[in-house]
């Protein structure tokens, strides 16, 4: 008779397009640290060449030894995977857990080669900004699929639109973040109200419309104040361009790429945490200033108010809304009181509803146990 077992031998191999300095790629850092931390046998590919300067790569905790690149094939190439499956076999891997578009494809493919494989993909992003031929290709290669995360409830609502079929196995495994010591985060701020936004700088980010807020904001408000905004990308010199047009080059600092402990800096000395996203699949660094007492001011988009509530730990703006950006951050400015019940709020919804351990359990339950469970049923 076959029992339930666990055990911290168990191989499981992490597959990711590359380690660019999102959010995606920073929980997956996260969950690769903390397995190989409890004991279990972490391995790691990626499929493209880093990006100098834009990657989380160096924040990986594990050897050498146990990294790995599979690059320069297409994801239609039978020597990819025959590659991979050959990392399989070498290293006795049975459990492959991707995320992000081109890696989900890639583990989802290889498990139709090896059915012994349990296969998890990471969904980090809502469907609607999926393209037609991905969604063809997941009600395809879902069917090979065991469990299909999800990192919001927005998510995973996005998904069921265009593969109800697959409900069962459509999970929701919210981002989460270390909570650290809530005196950590009781440091005397500077005279200036800082105003803290972290995110790559393109299109989806609009963070067009945060400077302009921030401007609409200055006129509002006389006080020394300062914009940061922490991130690379694409759209920066035109977001230079667009400060200096509203006189605003000493006041908006944009920090680039910088490490991680620098961006924990930022959120120890800002007062308030911004974002005017058009669209997220969630928000990590939203978790993150949350985690660090800060309250929030961001786009009224469905997978932000599962972390945010107005009123409570910040305000919800209609996309595109100067005016009422504006607004909010005034209030907050001028209300120091209103600043730190909000910050409370922040810490304690996110130590209570998106705290790492409760995540990793989770992960533990789908990612690792599921496959001892099934092979030894």
């Amino acid at each position: 008779m076959n029992t339930k077992t666990t055990t911290k031998s168990k191989n499981i191999l992490f597959l990711i397009n590359k380690f660019k300095t999102g959010g995606a790629e920073r929980m997956f850092v996260r969950e690769i640290n903390e397995l190989s931390r409890r004991g279990y046998n972490v391995y790691v590919a990626t499929l493209m060449a880093e990006t100098p300067g834009d990657s989380c790569l160096k924040d990986l905790e594990i050897a050498q030894n146990k990294r790995t690149r599979f690059s320069g094939h297409s994801f239609i190439s039978w020597s990819l995977y025959r590659a991979i499956l050959d990392y399989l076999k070498q290293n006795d891997i049975k459990v492959i857990y991707s995320t992000l578009e081109h890696a989900n494809i890639v583990a989802r493919i290889t498990g139709l080669l090896s059915p012994v494989l349990h296969v998890c993909i990471r969904e980090s992003n809502v469907a609607s900004v999926k393209a037609i031929k991905f969604k063809l290709l997941d009600l395809i290669l879902n069917m090979r699929t065991n469990v299909i995360i999800a990192i919001s409830h927005a998510v995973r609502e996005s998904l069921l639109k265009y593969q109800p079929v697959y409900k069962r196995k459509i999970v929701v495994i919210e981002v989460a973040v270390p909570i650290i010591n809530k005196k950590l985060t009781k440091i005397q701020k500077g005279p200036e109200f800082i105003i803290l936004s972290v995110g790559r700088l393109t299109q989806q980010k609009r963070h067009d419309v945060l400077i302009r807020a921030y401007a609409r904001f200055r006129e509002k408000l006389a006080s020394p104040s300062r914009l940061v905004i922490i991130g690379g990308g694409g759209d920066c010199r035109s977001l230079e361009t667009l400060v200096a047009e509203l006189g605003l080059t000493a006041q908006v600092t944009f920090t680039g790429v910088i490490p991680h402990q620098a961006v924990l800096k930022w959120y120890e000395q800002s007062n308030v945490f911004a974002l005017a996203s058009d669209w997220e699949g969630s928000s990590n660094v939203i978790r993150e200033a949350m985690s660090y007492c800060l309250p929030i001011v961001c786009t009224d988009i469905p997978v932000l108010r599962e972390a945010v509530r107005t009123g409570e730990n910040g305000y919800l703006i209609s996309r595109g809304d100067i005016e009422l950006f504006a607004d909010a951050l005034k209030k907050l400015a001028t209300n120091s009181s209103l600043r730190d019940i909000f910050g409370e709020n922040s810490y304690h919804r996110v130590s209570k509803d998106f705290n790492f351990d409760d995540h990793m359990q989770k992960i533990l339950s789908y990612v690792v146990v599921a496959d001892v469970i099934k092979n030894n049923n």
